[in-house]
């Protein structure tokens, strides 16, 4: 693990195959975590929910689809700017 995250918040199957695709393709090395959803990509930047057992590590670049099941893009985004996000962060 590099320590060099990049987060996938994509919740289309074939979206994410094809970023998955180019990032390889683009020799991109960085470790990848992939949310389906806003509540999971928020659980994982926040270290709540499913990742409460982990501290929470910020992504070097979040790639961000808008429109999402339960919590879409930008209101993730939103909640995530009002609760922590420090200057720069990578959105």
């Amino acid at each position: 693990m590099n320590n060099k995250v990049i987060l996938l918040v994509e919740d289309n199957p074939r979206d994410e195959a094809l970023t998955l695709r180019a990032l390889k393709k683009s020799n991109i090395i960085n470790d990848l975590m992939v949310a389906r959803d806003g509540v999971e990509a928020l659980d994982y930047l926040l270290g709540t929910g499913m990742h409460a057992d982990h501290p929470p590590v910020m992504p070097q670049l979040v790639l961000l689809d808008l429109k999402l099941p339960k919590v879409d893009g930008l209101e993730s985004y939103e909640k995530y700017e009002r609760t922590r996000a420090p200057d720069g962060f990578p959105w």
